[in-house]
């Protein structure tokens, strides 16, 4: 069975990881489910990003060192429920990893950019620039989530922009 890890990041705490003994991918979905529509909980701050990774098979996340290059392939969203982006970082079959921009639908316009804030802990806003069909709300989020937690699946290529981190 599919076995993951969670992870949500606050502005004062850092990230925290949480691992789940008994669980399944339906219940791993619906605790992000949860945790993107929860009014309180993904706020864009102090709580700003939250993310799920596969861990490898037969392993539990103490098995997993922290070198280990599976920790480097994920899921995760940051912002708030109302305005967020999501990112997936997947294995390249060459090597390493290509890391993606998710869209809810194509870009109409590859020119047009709009700024997305959050407070990360820094003096200032973190800022990034999206494409607007970039921007999601947590319920937007809920099943591009569940796709790839239940069937590890991505939305269509069109979907996805390579971005370079």
């Amino acid at each position: 069975m599919r076995r993951f890890a969670t992870w949500d990041v606050d502005a004062r705490y850092g990230k925290q990881e949480e691992f789940k003994v008994r669980q399944t991918p339906e219940m791993i979905a619906d605790d992000i489910a949860h945790d993107l529509t929860y009014p309180t909980f993904l706020t864009g701050g102090p709580r700003f990003a939250l993310g799920v990774w596969e861990l490898p098979d037969g392993k539990d996340i103490r098995q997993v060192p922290d070198d280990d290059p599976s920790r480097g392939y994920y899921m995760q969203a940051a912002g708030s429920n109302r305005a967020l982006t999501i990112e997936a970082r997947v294995p390249d079959p060459d090597g390493g990893y290509i890391h993606y921009v998710l869209a809810r639908e194509p870009v109409a316009d590859p020119d047009r950019w709009v700024p997305l804030s959050w407070d990360n802990g820094s003096p200032e806003l973190y800022t990034i620039h999206l494409h607007p069909e970039e921007i999601f709300t947590g319920q937007q989020a809920v099943p591009v989530f569940r796709d790839y937690i239940i069937n590890a699946r991505l939305p269509d290529p069109q979907l996805l922009r390579v971005i370079d981190i």
